[in-house]
């Protein structure tokens, strides 16, 4: 259960925002790397097999040589087929966005954080930002469970810093 002190719910907000946006920029990284695990040896096995089929346009090429140039082939196919189906460096882009948006979010706790308002302008600052953070999260892809975890880690080990970001909140 959150807190009734604005300034608690503040820190604690201020972790899981932290966390989430963390999260989102490691699982831009991740999909990134698969995108290049599909993508490199998508582009090497085309060029080998171009190069194989321009070099045997003089002679008749033996029937393993055939046979390996098809490999490839399909290997290639199927390797470029399954970077268009899963879609890695889409996914990496709408993570990237995401967290940079979370980026945002944090921005602005730390903003309240280093200038507190009065008790209503605090409730409507709490408000009309729980509403953005609902919105956003509508909009945001899934973060795969094990980056969610590692984000969560990372948070951990720096908590204490993240509560000195700004004065007036002591280190918890």
């Amino acid at each position: 259960m959150e807190s009734s002190d604005p300034k608690e719910l503040i820190v604690t907000w201020h972790y899981r925002v932290c966390r989430i946006q963390f999260a989102h920029y490691d699982a831009a990284t991740h999909f990134e790397r698969l995108n290049l695990l599909l993508g490199v040896p998508v582009i090497v096995l085309s060029a080998a097999v171009g190069t194989t089929i321009f070099a045997t346009l003089t002679r008749s090429p033996s029937p393993r040589t055939q046979i390996y140039v098809g490999l490839l082939s399909v290997t290639a196919a199927v390797l470029a087929s399954l970077q268009t189906f899963l879609r890695f460096s889409e996914r990496a882009e709408k993570h990237r966005a995401c967290g940079a948006k979370y980026a945002g979010l944090k921005t602005e706790l730390e903003m309240i954080r280093a200038f507190p308002r009065e008790p209503l302008e605090m409730q409507k600052f709490l408000e009309s930002f729980g509403a953005k953070w609902a919105a956003l999260h509508g909009e945001s892809p899934t973060i795969p469970e094990r980056i969610y975890a590692r984000a969560t880690s990372r948070v951990e080990s720096i908590k204490g810093e993240l509560a000195l970001v700004t004065t007036g909140i002591p280190k918890t």
